[in-house]
Parts: C-alpha cells; structure tokens; sequence
C-alpha cells in the first residue's frame, strides 16, 4: 500500500466543491458530492476508465481521515485549497496527515539554488519534470462543470438525455481532474526521489 493519497478537488470558488479526484493503491476514483451532479452515472466511465462514486461530502471526508488514521498514510494536494475544505467541515486534525506539494517542492527548488519555473504552478511543474500532458483550455472546468449541472437539471437528471457537446465537456473535467491528480503523484514523487 502507498503511503500517500493524492487528492484534488473541483468546483466553484466560495462554494463546497462538486467532486474530487483521489488517487489510491494505484487507482484513480472521481467522488462526486454536489447534488445537481446527481444524474452523472455512479460507475465506472467507459469512455475514460475512471471509477465514478457519488457520496457526501462530510462522509468522504471523515473516511479520508479514518483511512489516515488506520493505515498511516498522508494526503498530497497541490495547494491549501484542499486543507481548507477539511477544515472549514470540522475536520482539524487534517494538519498532521495533509502536505501541501506546492509548499514542499517550492522550498526544494530554493534550497538547492535551482531556478524554479515560472509562475509555480501545476502545469509549469509538470512541463519541468517532462510529464505530457493534454490542454484542456485555461479555466474551463467551472463552466464545464455549470453546462452539465443545467442540463441535467432540465433533462430529468438523466445523463443520456445530454448533449453530445456537454457530454464532452463533462468527460474534459473528468479527464483534467485526472491528469492533474496523476500528474501531482509524478512530480511529488520525482520530488522525494530528488531527496534522497
């Protein structure tokens, strides 16, 4: 079993996020908790091979940091994003099992003097370390996001009834989450191969 869970979550600013991508003993999962996303369906994606679970978002939670607990493992995020959201649910005792990727591999590239990439960001950080990636658009998953919320909304919670081209929106922010997600384990762990 790793002994770290990489996570990232998607949504709308001053809102709880939609859903999260999670990476864990080797397996990407989408966890969705905003109910207007109830019609996506709970399986698994054939087009992009992604597990797809609806649950709340109290209960993921709370099951992240029981898994941290029992099993001692750690959560990797990119940013303080992530650490909010627990906290702003209750759930203090994130602190000791959370890293914050961003903070950790920023202060590796200054202690070893390296010119750091520039504005230090995910994607520049994957271009670094050489990792390909797919261009999903700047900032679209929120509107992503809100097209297959309205539609579903109108089409009786029925993800068959959708356009194809929200279809394809929908399967973008599945895809982006993913990269990104899988793209943080690559460069977090291109990072602690680096310490040794």
């Amino acid at each position: 079993m790793d002994k770290f869970i990489y996570i990232d979550f998607e949504g709308f600013m001053e809102k709880p996020p939609s859903l999260i991508g999670e990476f864990k003993n080797n397996k990407f999962t989408t966890y969705i908790f905003s109910e207007t996303l109830i019609g996506i369906p709970n399986h698994e994606c054939k087009n992009c091979s992604i597990n797809i679970i609806h649950i709340d978002l109290n209960t993921y939670l709370k099951n992240l940091i029981t898994e941290c607990k029992e099993n001692n493992r750690k959560i990797v995020a990119f940013t303080e994003r992530e650490l909010e959201v627990f906290k702003t649910n209750n759930f203090d005792e994130i602190q000791e099992y959370y890293i914050n990727a961003h903070r950790e591999i920023k202060t590796w590239f200054r202690k070893n003097r390296i010119p750091k990439p520039k504005p230090f960001s995910l994607n520049n950080l994957l271009t670094y370390w050489e990792y390909p990636t797919t261009e999903f658009g700047n900032r679209q998953t929120t509107q992503r996001i809100r097209s297959t919320e309205q539609q579903l909304a109108v089409r009786e919670n029925d993800f068959s009834k959708l356009t194809n081209t929200v279809k394809i929106k929908w399967s973008k922010v599945m895809h982006y989450n993913r990269q990104d997600v899988e793209g943080l384990k690559f460069i977090f762990e291109k990072f602690l191969n680096s310490k040794k």
